[in-house]
């Protein structure tokens, strides 16, 4: 199966429970998830000075399998995050080619947006999520399932409503149900924006607004993504963010090995179903799944392969006689 770099391939352990198998970074990268069993062996193996004509075949090993979950994860250079109505989309159209749905209504983009944003010979990759809203782990608004995309992001662009009555909540909103879904993301160093300064209200709340921005610390940009104001500003401290943050991939979790077929058992058993006697022995079950036992040159070789193994005397230890039942796998003989 071709998926796309990024991938991650989760092996389920049971009822919300998964453990990571590997990861696809690179185009030609492949993992191993399952092997298969050994080959069979054909008529010509069971050959020999005694049986010049073999019937006999083996069947090959089945292999196992193992149900598994694929999360893709975008790899982008910066994430851009914020509360609806920021202006996200917006200012992806003024700094790329992309196209977002713009609309006058909350939660308008609905799926990540990837754009290429070029900066002189550069061109880092951005992606706008979602709006995010308090509660979005817990299913409000489009849920946490599009942080994943974060997880690969160098930086975090985090825009805020120039017009919202208190910024610092706002971040602090967004910065919550981050490390809700995973507290490495807000360890990502942070670029904090603010929008709307064509706004009058907001160009003159811009010194209140670095004041209380002060605290957090981050670096503090003004925009208007409407005019275009600000936003090389913002683009070229981006590039310099990125430039003091290598790309670094996130380390690899423990991996599971992958899934191989049971070891063969070598030794035979017989036990009792009812009246039918019962021989588990694996390498006898892939024997007989293959021959027609209506030839009787079919039932005679089986027969010197279960003296071969042992296994005639374990059935005549068992009591078994002529005419009762025994069962080899899916096969049911009635023994001679």
């Amino acid at each position: 199966m071709d998926v796309p770099p990024g991938t991650l391939i989760w092996r389920k352990r049971g009822v919300g429970e998964a453990q990571l198998f590997g990861e696809v970074r690179d185009s030609g990268d492949t993992i191993l998830l399952v092997e298969g069993g050994s080959g069979g062996k054909g008529n010509v193996h069971f050959a020999g000075s005694t049986n010049k004509v073999p019937v006999l075949a083996e069947e090959g090993e089945a292999a196992d399998c193992c149900e598994v979950i694929l999360e893709y994860r975008m790899s982008v250079d910066v994430g851009v995050v914020s509360l609806p109505n920021a202006g996200k989309s917006q200012l992806l159209v003024r700094i790329s080619n992309a196209s977002p749905r713009i609309q006058e209504y909350p939660f308008s983009t609905q799926e990540p947006v990837k754009a290429v944003v070029p900066w002189e010979w550069q061109e880092p990759t951005f992606v706008e999520l979602p709006a995010m809203c308090e509660g979005m782990n817990g299913g409000k608004g489009f849920g946490s399932r599009f942080l994943k995309h974060l997880m690969r992001a160098r930086v975090l662009l985090h825009l805020v409503d120039g017009t919202s009555a208190d910024p610092l909540a706002d971040i602090n909103t967004v910065n919550q149900e981050l490390m809700r879904y995973d507290p490495t993301l807000i360890d990502k160093p942070q670029i904090v924006a603010v929008t709307k300064m064509d706004l009058p209200l907001v160009r003159d709340a811009i010194p209140e607004l670095r004041r209380g921005l002060a605290s957090y610390g981050a670096d503090l940009y003004f925009l208007s993504a409407q005019t275009g104001e600000g936003v090389d500003r913002l683009i070229e401290g981006v590039h310099k963010r990125l430039e003091s943050n290598p790309n670094v991939l996130e380390p690899h979790a423990e991996t599971a090995p992958p899934v191989r077929p049971l070891p063969r058992r070598e030794s035979a058993s017989v036990s009792m179903d009812g009246d039918v006697f019962v021989v588990a022995s694996v390498s006898m079950e892939r024997l007989v799944a293959l021959p027609d036992f209506r030839n009787f040159p079919a039932r005679l070789q089986l027969r010197r392969e279960l003296s071969k193994r042992g296994i005639i005397r374990a059935l005549e230890e068992a009591g078994v006689a002529s005419g009762d039942v025994v069962r080899i796998g899916t096969r049911e003989f009635q023994w001679e």
